[in-house]
């Protein structure tokens, strides 16, 4: 969903057919997998969607995964897997990108549980496939908002499944202000939840700026879940190294880093009501990283405390006490 990326690009997915038509076996492990044969290059901001997928696979495939995704091979397909394969750090970026769903997951379904959600807005959508694999009420919207190319590749290969929801999908554009303004007016006054799953680190600071702004003005849009992941923690992952080289070149020339956007979103009045951590929520992944480790029990070191982590965040917006006390009674509230 950003402006980096080329019309002619994302046609480029349906010109390779071996991309589309691959078939996965049930694999032992990721390494297992075949070796592809493709351009393991990302060249537009789609690709990094076809990554992603690629990492809920490998995690899909583990005894011990942490999601289960049973379309994220056939989606991910061939390129998928070469863009991953060719990223430095892929094995510590598959980890954190499986808990990064896991911690959607929850605050999801968490917040589904506890307020009268009637839509959600999966903005810059990409290869999710939350509409499928998550217990969903049939009678939940679900707004898949991405390029046309992008959802139409999509309805394709999910073209035999049936949502467990009212799946509708947007065509937009983000930065332009008319076609942002569908997404308002396709949510309506209803109570609403967007999601922005790592999209907004590729936006132009405008764009994360005036979506911040407008969604609680234009529409009925309550909650926002949306994960930020600081420089902090970059640097510590990759060693002081910059780890989002392989992807700065589809990022906006101005795109924010993790804390501006927290700072950005807070200023424009959302406040932080639920929160999962890559420190302190994530004891469901420190048996395999015993295992991994040969059984030696670590603990984070002091400089890793100290850091600023990623964090999968849930938000809520109110004016004044007045529009809070009436959001608390309509559309309920995070503690």
């Amino acid at each position: 969903m950003a402006h980096a990326l080329g019309r002619a690009s994302v046609g480029d997915w349906r010109s390779n057919a071996r991309f589309e038509v691959v078939a996965w076996g049930k694999c032992r492990s990721y390494d297992d997998w075949p070796m592809p044969e493709v351009d393991g290059k990302i060249t537009h901001i789609s690709d990094t969607a076809l990554m992603v997928a690629a990492c809920r696979a490998h995690e899909s495939e583990l005894e011990d995964a942490f999601i289960h995704d049973p379309f994220a091979a056939r989606l991910a397909g061939e390129r998928g897997i070469a863009i991953l394969r060719a990223l430095p750090h892929s094995n510590v970026l598959r980890l954190g990108l499986a808990i990064r769903a896991r911690f959607v997951d929850e605050l999801l379904l968490d917040a589904l549980a506890t307020h009268p959600i009637a839509t959600v807005l999966s903005v810059g959508c990409g290869l999710d496939t939350r509409p499928w694999r998550l217990d969903l009420s049939p009678d939940l919207r679900w707004i898949e908002i991405d390029f046309a190319d992008v959802l139409d590749y999509k309805d394709r290969l999910m073209s035999g499944e049936r949502a467990g929801c009212c799946r509708e999908r947007l065509k937009v554009d983000l930065n332009d202000a008319a076609q942002r303004r569908a997404i308002y007016e396709a949510a309506g006054s209803s109570s609403a939840l967007l999601i922005t799953e790592g999209l907004l680190l590729y936006l132009p600071a405008a764009t994360v700026d005036a979506l911040a702004a407008e969604v609680s003005t234009h529409s009925g849009i309550a909650l926002w879940i949306s994960d930020i992941t600081t420089t902090a923690f970059r640097k510590l992952l990759g060693g002081g190294a910059d780890t989002m080289q392989p992807i700065r070149h589809v990022q906006a020339s101005d795109a924010l880093k993790g804390e501006q956007i927290l700072e950005l979103l807070r200023r424009h009045g959302w406040t932080t009501s639920a929160m999962r951590s890559y420190i302190s929520d994530v004891g469901f992944v420190l048996e395999r990283v015993r295992r991994a480790m040969g059984g030696a029990r670590q603990h984070p070191s002091c400089r890793t405390r100290r850091a600023i982590l990623p964090e999968c965040i849930s938000l809520h917006r109110s004016m004044n006490a007045n529009a809070l006390l009436t959001s608390a009674a309509t559309n309920g509230q995070f503690a």
